[in-house]
């Protein structure tokens, strides 16, 4: 067999094409006229076709006439036919089909509009990108299918994720297994000891809508320029934080195609589901649901936050997890201190000994706790003490310090708290 090859300069690549490849094709008589055979074939020529176009990020339709300069651009130089931009990195479909096909470690497979949104992201080319869903929508699951099908491609390790908290940052970590960190922790890093990312690795920020609007364009613009893929996932429609000054939602609602989750799964009734799609979007007439539903209850003061104790002390005797909200920070502290006083009574926590916390509470063995600071040199298993993170006390010292367990946990992830940081940044949870 003979071989004959060829240099060929950039943009001589489609017209090697044209010109030899599609006039040789096989299955073709010569003596039939290429534009014909195609035409007949299904395929007309001088048309974009094919589930590919779809990896062109919505600035090319199915059906569009080709031109020249996007074939030079496309085949030619390797770039986009309409920006001329090199494309970012992708998985292939074939890749993408499998994983949305296969249960996950819990058993659990996709649902069609997690399919559609896995597909359209890890096909899309875009350097940046984003994913779109109210709680409860499946954010997690569709992300977890993605850094799946793209550590299949790219490797081990190439997916980090990002969060604007250190504690969401956590939840990231156990939820994807991967690699994360809080963005200014990140942000730090990258400043005095030079870490960045690298081309191909897939960066999600989770939690985007929360974060800062300067600190996203930071990292967007560093994964960029290695050619890394940055995935921002929140809900447009949250409340944002002071400074993220609505980044998130304008970069979703710049564009007509961005990827969105609206099947709610958390909730087993489907009025549910409905209604609380309804107050996402600020439409106040789902109330009538809710009380319908007997879901509201009315009342004075008082009355209202013995009403919800009430409820609160029924789920904790009942063995299930509450959360008890109130309208103040009066309003918690004083909860707080009923609460404790009969989880006392009743021997759940220890008073003989206790400690005083920053303000006024105070804390013994039994009571359940939340730390209000990060402090990376605590260390309770694998990971470290955060801001936000709730734990059980399991002893008071001598010297004052505190032995927490992670709330939720009968053994490991305990930690030695010293006295002047539970006097500081220790709160009743």
């Amino acid at each position: 067999m003979t071989v004959s090859m060829r240099v060929m300069s950039a943009g001589d690549g489609y017209r090697y094409l044209l010109r030899t490849v599609v006039a040789g094709h096989g299955d073709r008589s010569l003596s039939t006229p290429l534009t014909r055979y195609y035409a007949e074939a299904g395929t007309p020529p001088g048309q974009w076709l094919g589930a590919g176009v779809a990896a062109l990020g919505g600035m090319i339709a199915e059906g569009d006439q080709v031109t020249e300069a996007q074939l030079e651009l496309l085949l030619g130089l390797g770039r986009h036919p309409v920006t001329g931009a090199p494309p970012g990195p992708t998985v292939p479909l074939v890749t993408v089909e499998r994983i949305t096909r296969r249960p996950d470690r819990h058993g659990r497979t996709l649902g069609q509009d997690q399919a559609d949104v896995l597909t359209k992201i890890a096909l899309s080319g875009r350097l940046i990108d984003v994913l779109v869903g109210p709680a409860g929508a499946g954010k997690t699951t569709a992300m977890n299918a993605l850094r799946r099908a793209w550590e299949h491609e790219h490797g081990h390790g190439s997916v980090v994720g990002l969060a604007p908290s250190a504690v969401a940052a956590q939840v990231l970590a156990d939820d994807l297994g991967i690699a994360t960190e809080n963005t200014a922790k990140w942000w730090q890093n990258h400043i005095m000891y030079g870490e960045t990312f690298r081309k191909g690795q897939l960066v999600i920020i989770d939690e985007a809508s929360l974060a800062g609007t300067v600190s996203l364009d930071r990292i967007t613009a560093l994964a960029v320029e290695a050619g890394a893929k940055t995935l921002l996932v929140g809900d447009y429609a949250q409340l944002q934080s002071p400074t993220a000054s609505d980044a998130y939602a304008m970069l979703v609602h710049d564009r007509d195609d961005a990827p969105e989750l609206v099947d709610i799964h958390r909730f087993r009734n489907e009025w549910e589901k409905a209604a609380s799609l309804g107050l996402r979007h600020g439409d106040a007439t789902v109330i009538e649901a809710y009380a319908t539903h007997q879901r509201i209850s009315e009342g004075d003061m008082e009355v209202m936050i013995e009403a919800a104790y009430a409820a609160w002390r029924a789920d904790v005797l009942g063995g299930w997890a509450s959360v008890l909200v109130a309208d103040s920070n009066e309003s918690v502290q004083a909860l707080n201190e009923r609460a404790r006083a009969e989880l006392i009574l009743d021997g759940t926590v220890n008073a003989g000994r206790e400690v005083e916390l920053h303000n006024g509470q105070r804390a013994a063995a039994g009571d359940t706790v939340i730390t209000r600071n990060n402090d990376r040199r605590l260390r309770a298993g694998r990971g470290w003490v955060r801001n936000g993170n709730r734990w059980t006390v399991t002893e008071v010292r001598d010297d004052g310090s505190l032995t927490l367990r992670r709330a939720g946990q009968r053994w490991g992830g305990s930690v030695v708290i010293p006295a002047e940081y539970a006097a500081e940044h220790v709160e009743l949870g």
